[in-house]
């Protein structure tokens, strides 16, 4: 029996995949094969602890992202980017249920396709209210697992347009900062930020 692939066999899945890059969805799915490809990163990811997010009965991002300053809830904000407002600016999530995150430290240089790939793709995603919920539990001095000496805090998030962004909050000394970037933006993020992902399904 020959060992080679046949020529008919080939034709198959890679037809498939094709079909899939050229529908509607085309880049999310291209980029989900890519993650595949890339397989998952050992050793990328260490764990550091689980934080809680509580449970969300609605939360209207527009009414606490809508510009710098105080908000609402006494947050300081000092920077909302262009992608993050288009992207979660006009979000409305309701029943979010209390969801326990698993925070990870990057140990070494990666970019979020490398992230993305050492993640589960069930556990992958976060909420945008369980992000500003975790800066709250932050601002009020409570475990939020957040960094707030200026180095980054990412997250895995469906924005408006449906596709994953990576969704990265700073504190600095003129308060939170927000903004995200699509899949594919080829930015390295340093050993020593933190990934924020769902300890489970």
């Amino acid at each position: 029996m020959k060992n080679e692939v046949s020529n008919s066999e080939m034709k198959g899945p890679l037809g498939e995949l094709f079909d899939q890059c050229s529908g509607e969805n085309g880049r999310q799915r291209f980029e989900e094969f890519k993650l595949w490809l890339k397989g998952v990163v050992n050793g990328l990811l260490a764990y550091v602890t689980t934080v809680r997010a509580p449970a969300i009965k609605r939360f209207v991002a527009s009414d606490v992202w809508s510009q710098v300053g105080v908000n609402r809830d006494g947050m300081r904000i000092g920077f909302l980017g262009k992608n993050f407002l288009e992207q979660f600016g006009n979000i409305v999530e309701e029943n979010v249920p209390e969801t326990e995150l698993e925070v990870s430290c990057l140990q070494r240089y990666a970019d979020v396709i490398e992230i993305a790939g050492a993640i589960s793709r069930e556990k992958r995603s976060v909420k945008a209210s369980q992000i500003y919920q975790l800066v709250c539990i932050s601002e009020a001095g409570g475990h939020s697992g957040l960094l707030n000496n200026g180095w980054a805090n990412l997250f895995l998030a469906y924005g408006i347009d449906g596709n994953i962004w990576l969704v990265y909050v700073y504190r600095l000394s003129d308060g939170w900062d927000f903004d995200a970037n699509p899949l594919g933006r080829p930015y390295r993020w340093s050993d020593g930020d933190r990934v924020f992902s769902r300890k489970s399904h």
